[in-house]
């Protein structure tokens, strides 16, 4: 009765401490996240986004699993001070007190054990928080990586801090596992301790001391086995608080603006304010005084690095002041530089969490353009566009980031804009002009900042020149442009530009020739004309573009396990073998232990001679011996799984297509399977492995033992077993199922924290963090309840399990009683001590097995990588040299097609270009002509269906995908850097000398040290001088063929012309194709094709084109008032 109620106590006890770990994770977890929407700019930039993931998933973790040690903290001290009063009474002071001093012995060495573990997952988790940065980074950047086939470079940085983890993470766990058997020997140790002293004493023993003995220590073996793991658990969680202590007081962002005051004149007032980026870094903007009347529209200009986006930045309240006021009346709306796109449909990324109105939304998506798009979606504004807008092209991208502030104008009086019109042509830039900026939002104060389509100057009601982070030109066109002709002198030929039309607000903007332009009317915006697939699957089927998590069911396949196994480098059915073997022949040497006790004690009457004495010690020494080769054994095996698993599967994802892969399978996802996942594969599997060969040698010995007393023992385990059986499958199916669904329920998390995290100023500036705050909570609760399921089953299983084996302990010890007499005392001892051993065994080993499974699913989800497709081969026997190819640089585009997926429409139909070696050919187009697809398809990013790309007359199709892009240069339309040195971001191979570099960074005119910190995804510089990096690159690489991909969108004019004359003397030779929006940029080329809908259209030299009224090419450079300059710049 006393064992049942212990029992029930403690699985409530337990029950307790685990709701509140849970509970605990969840509290941490909605911690971190609201911290993250208040952390200040200088605050964002001591912290990485690896360490805040690591915060949200494994210190979380950590202080969870620390709750749920409370409960040994407590119990036992209580149980080891029982278990040594008992022994004082039975056996006197001197031996009680032998085995209290070899008690404290063994905790002491234990502690010292606990002290390296807390030492050591330090450091361990600094260098995992550097590679999940440096994941993540990659998997953001994946396409850029693979334009500059950079993968080798990446591949070396991750195994190198890999293998750097691995050797901390084995010597953590050889520590750990060094613990454990040294705590689960202790029993020995103090009864050997104990059992000394009494026969030192002058003491004689028997068989009924001895196992009593024994049972007074197996009474404190799981107090001595969890106190220490308890103190390690807590050291670790108390780790983890204190990164979570100085993570939540970081700097956070001012909450309050000041208002201006009734008497004010404008609705933004700045008063000689001088701000920073940190509290103690030098100005970025110094003594800025300007005041902006209510509905006015004011542009910033000025070079890169002149501190226009900091202006905008100052007014959203996320720079330091470190005097002065800045002062705004009423409530912003921001778009940023960077579109932020939200993994959703079009059509939630507009509203942006807003109420729906019809009529509103069709007059938004006519202003900003994107009724056009609309009709090409798949499932129209329905239609999800993938993390980062994957699926929409750079100025479609754009466009929905200009359609969301415009969509929020009825409920904001101050817009912000943040060079909205780079990564658009000039007639859409027009059109969005007009209807948008002049048009919606006519009533709003906007201010803009301007790197492009300076021919709008005209129409800003004032104008602000920055240089240097002051304001140095403040007033009308007509006032500044004397002053400033750098910037406002290159389109002043517009109001000349004959037949010039000017686009109300509310009309549809000038479209393109009929047979050009006809979009197809099968599917509209919703909200604008219904759409007849509404209640159709296919439609929404077709508006998926994000696959669903896989989730395998049933049991983990055994092959799985092979799998693992097999990652030693060895066969997998040998390292499993192996491994049974030693804990098994460990476990009975620990029985022999045992069972020489007992001989000795019924042999000491007849014979106390030394020799028994000194063959104990012998078994004492064998087994301490054993179990620390198998914990040796055990973490070189586990520890080359982990290493080897990571390495193969960082392959295959860096190895997978974007389009196949990338595209439809969130960044979160793949970053939580190498951080949680890869973590559970670290850390939690080889202490599961070790606990469940333990306890199960364990239970089988005591079995074994048991059985040996009587034949009808052995018997009466068949119905036993049968029911353990049941009740535990009852259990695993169960319990499988929630540990999975947790798992699938916990990805989404870190998909929504990683797109948080990449739009905080976007969520702050529309003052959302309360909405999205309540969304986080909501995906966590959805977590947190199959996880505390989980723990529900657990309990369940326990009272159960524990109930069943005091009924199985009941009949061992009923048959002892009946076959008394026939058997030796010691047999009957060791029966009765193992018997007792089952009360916690047998449960335990259930669980054990459940949450080894449990855990598997981590490998199961890591092992799907090898199942990904992937791309063509890098090198192939038939790639020409590097040095011998290509030497002209001369493409042709033979009947080219291209999807990016089989279900998805041909974004390029029929291409065939023939482009010369050395000839300067510029590419336009409205967006989502097929600019950037073409580039794509040159670059093998997307294989293409049918037709062939020839390079110097070589199909591109037949050579290895490294080959091919080492031979390309490309500037991307957006600037991709990853966090370590300007040098690193240059030459991440370490090819180039210094002096090249430096005369590189000169030629892209970027004032910055090789030396430069560049922080994550290049955070700490403008997106102008992300920008000038990436043409760096390309200077740097020398090919004979480059790819400029609207290249100085983010730049400005001034800039825009030094990186011209640059590339002029630079690329004089070599092929250049250039994507443009701003026509100015390719007047110079020898040729120019207009593209629309994935066709050709119009190919010619840009003078011809411009002298065909009736031209495409003609239209947009009338819209562009850029007719009168004609004369090439090469």
């Amino acid at each position: 009765m006393a064992t049942f109620l212990q029992g029930i106590a403690l699985n409530f006890g337990f029950f307790v401490q685990s709701k509140m770990g849970v509970n605990m994770r969840s509290i941490t977890m909605d911690m971190v996240y609201q911290k993250a929407l208040k952390l200040s700019s200088s605050a964002r930039q001591l912290t990485t986004s690896g360490e805040i993931v690591t915060l949200m998933s494994s210190d979380s973790e950590r202080l969870s699993e620390a709750a749920n040690d409370g409960l040994w903290m407590l119990m036992s001290p209580f149980t080891f001070v029982c278990s040594m009063v008992l022994v004082g009474n039975y056996f006197g002071a001197a031996p009680a007190l032998a085995g209290s001093g070899t008690t404290v012995l063994v905790l002491l060495v234990s502690s010292q054990f606990a002290s390296s573990i807390g030492r050591t997952r330090l450091q361990v988790t600094s260098v995992t928080e550097e590679r999940v940065k440096v994941t993540s980074e990659v998997l953001q950047g994946i396409r850029v990586m693979k334009f500059y086939a950079w993968e080798p470079a990446i591949t070396l940085r991750l195994e190198t801090l890999r293998q750097q983890e691995t050797t901390l993470l084995r010597r953590l766990n050889l520590f750990r596992v060094l613990n454990v058997e040294f705590l689960f020997l202790s029993p020995i140790f103090v009864g050997a301790a104990i059992l000394s002293t009494y026969i030192a004493l002058g003491n004689d023993i028997n068989s009924t001391r001895v196992f009593t003995l024994i049972a007074f220590v197996n009474m404190s073996r799981q107090a001595l086995y969890n106190f220490p793991r308890a103190i390690a658990g807590i050291s670790e969680g108390l780790g983890a608080g204190r990164r979570l202590d100085e993570y939540l007081n970081l700097d956070e962002q001012q909450t309050t603006r000041p208002v201006l005051s009734a008497a004010s004149e404008g609705a933004v007032c700045i008063q000689n304010a001088t701000l920073s980026w940190k509290a103690d870094s030098p100005p970025c903007l110094a003594s800025i005084n300007v005041t902006i009347a209510p509905g006015s529209l004011v542009m910033v200009v000025g070079s890169v690095g002149a501190g226009k986006s900091s202006l905008l930045s100052a007014l959203l309240g996320e720079m330091h002041l470190v005097c002065g006021s800045v002062s705004v009346d009423g409530t912003l709306a921001l778009v940023s530089q960077e579109p932020w796109i939200r993994n959703a449909t079009v059509r939630d990324n507009i509203l942006f969490e807003g109420a729906y109105d019809g009529d509103w939304y069709k007059a938004v998506l006519d202003a900003v353009q994107l009724h056009v798009d609309m009709k090409l979606l798949p499932a129209g504004d329905r239609t999800e566009i993938g993390e980062q807008g994957i699926n929409l092209s750079g100025g479609q991208k754009a466009r929905v980031n200009l359609a969301r502030a415009m969509y929020k104008t009825t409920q904001s009086n101050v817009l912000l804009l943040d060079d909205p019109l780079s990564a658009v042509d000039v007639h859409v830039a027009k059109a969005i002009f007009d209807q948008a900026i002049r048009g919606l939002a006519r009533h709003t104060t906007r201010i803009m900042v301007m790197n492009s389509h300076y021919q709008f100057l005209r129409q800003a009601d004032r104008i602000l020149v920055m240089e240097g982070g002051q304001i140095v030109g403040d007033g009308t066109f007509a006032e500044l442009l004397p002053v400033f002709p750098q910037f406002l002198n290159r389109h002043d030929e517009e109001d000349d530009v004959e037949e010039e039309a000017q686009v109300p607000w509310g009309m549809a903007p000038p479209t393109l020739p009929a047979a050009v332009a006809s979009a197809s009317p099968a599917v509209e915006v919703d909200g604008v004309s219904r759409r007849k697939s509404d209640a159709s699957t296919a439609a929404a089927d077709d508006a998926m573009l994000i696959m669903d998590e896989d989730r395998t069911m049933g049991t983990v396949a055994r092959k799985t396990y092979l799998d693992y196994f097999s990652h030693v480098g060895i066969n997998g059915w040998f390292v499993a073998f192996s491994l049974v073997f030693m804990f098994g022949f460990g476990q009975a040497v620990r029985i022999g232990v045992d069972w020489w006790q007992g001989h000795w004690a019924a042999s000491f009457a007849t014979s106390p001679t030394p020799l028994y004495h000194g063959i104990f010690y012998i078994l004492v020494v064998a087994a301490t011996a054993f179990f620390v080769a198998r914990c040796l054994v055990l973490v070189l095996y586990t520890s080359r799984c982990s290493e080897n698993m990571h390495n193969q599967l960082l392959q295959c994802v860096l190895r997978a297509p974007v389009n196949l892969y990338f595209d439809v399978t969130p960044v979160g996802r793949i970053l939580n399977r190498f951080a949680r996942d890869v973590d559970i594969l670290d850390s939690l599997l080889p202490n599961l492995f070790l606990d469940v060969l333990e306890t199960s040698c364990v239970l089988v010995g005591a079995l074994v033992v048991c059985a040996t007393s009587s034949v009808y023992v052995a018997m009466s385990y068949v119905p036993v077993i049968v029911v353990f059986y049941v009740a535990g499958q009852f259990f695993t199916k169960s319990s499988r199922e929630l540990k999975r669904l947790e798992g699938v329920s916990r990805s989404p998390i870190f998909s929504s924290f990683a797109e948080t995290l990449d739009g905080i100023q976007t969520i702050r500036a529309f003052r959302m963090e309360t909405r999205f705050t309540l969304q986080n909570r909501e995906a966590v609760d959805s977590n947190a309840k199959y996880l505390f399921a989980l723990v529900g089953a657990g309990r369940w299983l326990s009272l159960r399990m524990d109930t069943l084996s005091m009924g199985l302990i009941a009949v061992i010890l009923c048959v002892l009683v009946a076959v008394k007499g026939t058997i030796s005392p010691t047999v009957a001892g060791l029966t009765i001590i193992y018997s007792l051993a089952l009360l916690s065994t047998v449960q335990w080993v259930i669980r054990l097995v459940d949450m080894i499974e449990s855990a598997m699913t981590a490998v199961e989800r890591l092992l799907h990588f090898k199942t990904i497709p992937s791309e063509a081969l890098d090198v192939t026997h038939h790639d020409p040299s590097r040095t011998s190819w290509p030497l002209l640089g001369a493409v042709e585009f033979r009947n080219l097609h291209l999807r990016y997926r089989p279900d998805l429409p041909l974004v390029l139909r029929g291409i065939s270009l023939n482009i010369h070696g050395g000839e300067k050919v510029g590419i336009v187009g409205r967006t989502g002509a097929g600019k950037s697809s073409l580039m794509i398809a040159l670059f093998r990013i997307s294989e293409f269906d049918t037709g062939s790309i020839y390079i110097d007359g070589v199909d591109i199709a037949s050579i290895g995908l490294a080959t091919l892009r080492r031979a390309l240069s490309i500037i991307p339309q957006d600037p991709v850097l990853f966090s370590g040195t300007l040098r690193d971001n240059l030459d991440p191979f370490g090819e180039k000398s210094d002096a090249d570099l430096m005369a590189v960074a000169a030629q892209a005119h970027l004032d910055l040290s090789l030396s430069t910190i560049v922080a994550e995804s290049g955070s700490n510089l403008s997106v102008g001088q992300r920008q000038l990096i990436c043409i760096g690159r390309a200077l740097l690489r020398r090919s004979r063929i480059i790819v400029m991909d609207e290249a100085t969108a983010n730049v400005d004019l001034a800039t825009d012309t030094l990186i011209q004359s640059t590339i002029q003397q630079a690329f004089t030779t070599e092929t250049v194709l250039t994507i443009a929006h701003r026509l100015d940029t390719i007047l110079h080329c020898d040729r120019v094709v207009v593209l629309d809908k994935g066709q050709v259209v119009e190919c010619d030299a840009p003078s011809a084109l411009m002298n065909t009224r009736g031209s495409v090419f003609y239209g947009l450079a009338k819209e562009g008032g850029v007719l009168s300059r004609t004369q090439p710049r090469w």
